[in-house]
């Protein structure tokens, strides 16, 4: 991922004399900064910048300032010099003598003015705690942990001091007026004792001392001497080495001095700006490297102090100037190295190539090579050298190095490396022809991009092969070429395809299914072979040889879906300019970074003005400039950002600290935190969650404040982590705790209380309800005891009617089987016959009759309305009537016998055609058998009788007219139906008692289709196991289930 820092502090390096410029990002009044003479910076344990100004303090959180003054706690409002100590606590020197500390964000005055009137310049922490405060002219104070100061004059006397250091052995380098002295820390008084003054440094001001990273060095910076180094060997014997002399810094106003941790030292100069110096692999010399001043872009040369921050950005504190030049700068990642127009002015630069020798550049009017030989000196070619005016949109060095230059209007030209001017080479009389747009080749051809097509030109053969409309091209106009390793032509135009040209054919690729046409501007190819188009407003198409994908702006966050110029570098990251800025996609993470001015890169990136070069640089066209990047110094940022809760509002009120207690209500509360990274603040992103409220983290985030409408009462979290450009997480969360009183009905000591009445109460209640309980209880005893007996009494007496009831039915029962005709009396008139009756209850509502009268026998079974005692009274009035009825020697035919009974039966019971009576009535069949010739004659009711013949069973249907009831008007007709019964047919008998009972494995009726079943079954036996078997079969399908009805079947077998 690309990191650069706001306004880029990108190193600007130009390839003319006199051309190069440095861009740093500057900050002054008109940023917020409360004065333009920066004398320190520091960093506290939180990330924010701290600057000591002339006028008041001043802390940065990456994009803004805030200013503190004597108002807001400071001693004075002229701050000197910052320190931190040990424990993150900030002190603060002032220019009268006074001083300050900041401990956990809260100023706090020391008492140091009532011994010094004269400006603090530097403070330090010795091992054991003590703080030692320097002043210019009234010494030193020492100050132990439980703040008594012990003052230090008498050593000093006579001394303007600068600064101090107090090296790990008891002693202090001292940097004064008159060169730098050397004192011992007395091990008892704990005062400084004179040594000896340092020989080889000057007898001059020094004004600064930097202990180093190696042990027992040091680095010391003098007025008008330059820079030394200075070693304390074990021995304690010193040595100095004077830095660079021979670089001038012997005559440099060295102010401050720092060293990074690639070891490289960086000075603070009045007048010279600020300098780079590195040590040379030997370790015993140093060379200057960098050199950043007023004239190529620090914007003063007069720096007070420098000050590296914890990931290594670089800042400057200027010393005076006007509101826009003084105050700080920052310089951090020089990945991307910007150089000026040759003219000195801006200007485009339309198009760039190169190889292992020169970089050549096509700008309006001409074009310019940059000879690596001549240590980067432009060599510029114009209407002097062949050349035409126009802005020349390609230029091309090929295999043998000649240059070819194609103008946007004036044709094509090529210089041999002989030659000094350039020759015009005609492609054709056509005046598109010369709008040449884009130039590539190999060994054997060189292809021209014009406004009328594509020219290939063979080197061996010189002839011109041209592509255009006529033969293929989807429009004449073709921007740009790419030739990748198979000599495969890729092309860009006005064209719903994308499309290259193999083997002098053409080949389209659609871009969607669409078909829409798509304004091309460039082209290019990964190492994976994927081919990517970018395209005027339709963003970015890649091509992997299966299919088409699109990277855009509303997809993936490309800067704009209007894209000029697109490059791949060695690590596959696409690079695509635009109007005001650059996009770079990495495919691999799918990750996309955009740049603009807030990286110094608001430029208009040019087609075709794009360049990978063999070093693994990308070079960029611009309109006013062009630049280039170098991967290998675009380093990623592994420092994790340090976050911070800014601001806590709850309602109207604001909140400090880190917890906060409210009582019952409902708040809206917002939340405002900022994560510090400076190498890139604006691309910090944020996650956070409310325990308590939030089920889990929110999305990650730009937006640096958390707002929720509606807290209610409870104990919460707020927690924030931030990540930086590059993704690294920070290290913790930061945390605020928030409670909100619940109302007294939901606090422990209101529920325990309420508890607490509950249950005395619910033990009153059940006090009060078990004494009325028992009252209770003893009227219902006694009322049970009588009730008892009460009942005990009608349970006898009832009993008792029972038995009466019950004997009753069993002597009913008796007369009713008296009036049944014995079964000995049919089986004498017709041996081979059964007969099967099981009331429901003790009596019945079925009943047979039967009567021999000559050689005639005359039989009769009915299933009277009901059952038990209704039905058994019904019973005994049909058998009674059938009795008499059949006494008649008139009406002994079945037919006349079933008419009378109907007649008889509903006079009985006074059932007349239009009366409400009773209409109980009975289902019946009265059969004639001739005994000697077995010929049948039959009449049923509502009734049926069935025969088993060799042939199964045959079914003889009824009336459907019932005996008895009443049939409303309606004439009743009995039929009269005759049949010769032949020798082993049987004939059954039956009413519907059998076929309704329920039974078998599912509980179920067994039905007509069961009974005849039953009757197939058993005809085939003997008469006398029949009526066995029908019982036998009747008791297996009930098996358990109570009978519903009464039962009865007579066979007769012939």
């Amino acid at each position: 991922m690309l990191r650069l820092l706001a306004i880029s502090g990108c190193l600007l390096l130009a390839l003319s004399a006199g051309a190069q410029s440095y861009s740093f990002r500057s900050f002054s009044a008109e940023d917020g900064l409360s004065h333009p003479f920066v004398y320190d910076i520091e960093q506290d344990e939180k990330g924010y910048l701290w600057v000591a100004t002339g006028e008041g303090l001043c802390r940065f959180n990456g994009f803004r300032f805030q200013s503190y003054f004597k108002a807001d706690g400071l001693t004075e409002d002229f701050v000197s010099t910052i320190y931190k100590d040990s424990g993150g606590n900030l002190w603060l020197g002032h220019k009268q003598g006074g001083c300050t500390v900041m401990r956990d964000g809260v100023f706090e005055k020391i008492q140091t003015g009532k011994h010094f009137n004269s400006l603090i310049r530097a403070i330090r922490e010795d091992l054991s705690g003590n703080t030692w405060i320097m002043s210019q002219h009234s010494g030193m104070i020492r100050m132990n942990s439980s703040g008594e100061m012990t003052p230090l004059t008498s050593p000093f006397a006579q001394l303007l001091l600068f600064d101090f250091q107090i090296t790990d052995r008891g002693q202090m380098l001292v940097a004064t007026h008159e060169g730098l002295y050397l004192y011992r820390i007395n091990a008892n008084s704990h005062e400084p004792e004179f040594i000896d003054v340092v020989d080889d440094i000057p007898f001059t001001r020094v004004n600064c001392i930097t202990k180093g990273s190696i042990h027992g060095q040091y680095f010391i910076g003098t007025e008008d001497e330059g820079a030394y180094r200075l070693q304390i060997r074990n021995n304690n014997r010193i040595v100095v080495e004077h830095i660079a002399p021979e670089l001038g810094l012997d005559r440099y106003n060295i102010q401050h001095i720092i060293e990074d941790d690639d070891n490289n030292l960086w000075v603070a100069t009045f007048g010279k700006g600020l300098l780079q110096l590195a040590l040379n692999p030997a370790g015993d010399e140093f060379r200057l490297i960098g050199h950043f001043d007023k004239s190529n872009g620090l914007e003063s040369d007069e720096i007070k102090t420098v000050f590296r921050d914890r990931e290594g950005n670089l800042w400057a504190g200027k010393f005076g100037g006007n509101r826009n030049s003084g105050g700080i700068s920052s310089l951090t990642n020089n990945a991307f190295v910007f150089y000026q127009h040759p003219s000195g002015e801006e200007g485009a630069v339309s198009s760039i190539h190169g190889n292992n020798q020169d970089m050549w550049f096509g700008l309006e009017n001409e074009v310019m090579k940059v000879e690596q030989g001549q240590h980067g000196k432009p060599i510029r070619f114009g209407e002097n050298h062949g050349l035409k005016n126009g802005m020349y949109n390609a230029v091309f060095v090929d295999h043998l190095n000649r240059v070819w230059a194609g103008n946007a209007t004036s044709g094509l030209f090529m210089k041999n490396p002989s030659d000094s001017v350039f020759q015009f080479f005609e492609l054709s009389k056509d005046i598109l022809s010369q709008h040449i747009n884009d130039i590539t080749g190999n060994e054997e051809n060189i292809w021209i991009a014009t406004k009328n097509g594509i020219y290939a030109l063979d080197f061996r053969t010189r002839e011109i092969q041209y592509y255009n409309q006529s033969n293929g091209l989807e429009h004449n106009v073709v921007r740009s070429l790419y030739l990748d390793e198979k000599n495969n032509l890729w092309y860009c135009t006005a064209s719903a395809y994308l499309s290259y040209i193999k083997n002098g054919n053409i080949v389209n690729i659609a871009l969607s299914e669409e078909m829409r046409v798509h304004d091309q501007t460039d082209i290019t190819k990964d190492s994976h072979g994927n081919i990517w188009l970018a395209t005027n407003g339709g963003g970015v198409f890649v091509f992997d040889y299966d299919q088409v994908h699109t990277v855009n702006h509303s997809s993936h966050g490309l800067k704009s879906n209007f894209c000029y110029s697109i490059e791949v570098d060695h690590s596959n990251k696409v690079w695509i300019g635009h109007k005001g800025g650059l996009s770079c996609y990495n495919p691999a993470s799918d990750h996309l970074v955009t740049m603009g001015r807030e990286e110094d890169l608001a430029f208009d990136f040019l087609p075709n003005a794009t360049f990978y070069d063999l070093a693994g640089q990308l070079w960029f066209g611009t309109n006013k400039n062009y630049l280039r990047y170098n991967p290998s110094k675009d380093l990623k940022n592994s420092i994790p950002p340090i976050i911070n809760i800014e601001t806590v509002q709850i309602e109207d009120d604001f909140f400090t600290g880190l917890s906060a207690e409210l009582p019952f209500g409902h708040y809206r509360t917002r939340f405002q935190f900022l994560g510090l990274s400076f190498r890139k603040s604006d691309a910090v992103t944020y996650q956070y969650i409310l325990e308590g409220h939030d089920r889990d983290w929110h999305e990650i985030t730009t937006q640096n404040e958390a707002y929720y409408s509606k807290i209610d009462p409870g104990t919460y979290t707020f927690k924030v982590v931030a990540f930086n450009s590059d993704g690294i997480k920070s290290l913790g969360a930061a945390e605020f705790h928030l409670f909100i009183q619940k109302p007294f009905w939901q606090r422990a000591w209101f529920i325990l209380t309420a508890i607490a009445s509950a249950i005395v109460l619910v033990v009153m209640i059940i006090k009060i309800r078990e004494r009325r309980q028992k009252l209770v209880r003893q009227y219902l005893k006694k009322t049970l005891n009588i009730r008892t007996r009460e009942v005990q009494a009608k349970s006898a007496e009832l009993e008792r009617k029972n038995k009466d009831i019950t004997a009753s039915i069993h002597y009913a029962k008796k007369i009713q089987d008296a009036t049944l005709p014995p079964e000995k009396l049919l089986k004498e008139s017709f041996p081979d016959s059964f007969i099967f009756y099981r009331p429901r209850d003790i009596v019945s509502g079925d009943f047979y009759w039967f009567r021999q009268f000559g050689d005639k026998l005359l039989i009769s079974v009915a299933d009277c309305t009901g059952h038990g005692v209704p039905g058994a009274l019904l019973s005994m009035i049909g058998s009674t009537k059938m009795s008499s009825i059949a006494g008649k020697q008139e009406v002994r035919s079945p037919d006349k016998v079933v008419k009378l009974l109907d007649e008889e039966l509903r006079t009985l019971l006074q059932q007349t055609n239009f009366s409400n009576g009773p209409q109980d009535g009975m289902d019946l069949v009265v059969c004639e058998i001739d005994l000697k010739t077995h010929y049948l004659r039959l009449c049923a009711a509502m009734s049926h009788v069935y025969i088993r013949t060799a042939n199964g069973i045959e079914k003889i249907e009824g009336d459907r007219n019932p005996i008895g009831g009443n049939h409303l008007g309606r004439e009743k007709h009995f039929t009269m139906r005759e049949r010769q019964m032949n020798p082993g047919e049987t004939l059954f008998l039956a009413t519907d008692g059998y076929q309704d009972q329920f039974g078998g494995e599912h509980g179920k009726k067994l039905k007509r289709s069961g009974f005849l079943n039953t009757l197939s079954t058993v005809g085939s036996l003997p008469s006398k196991d029949q009526g066995e078997a029908i019982a036998a079969q009747f008791a297996s399908w009930s098996n358990g289930h109570e009978q519903v009805d009464d039962v009865l079947v007579v066979g007769l077998k012939f």
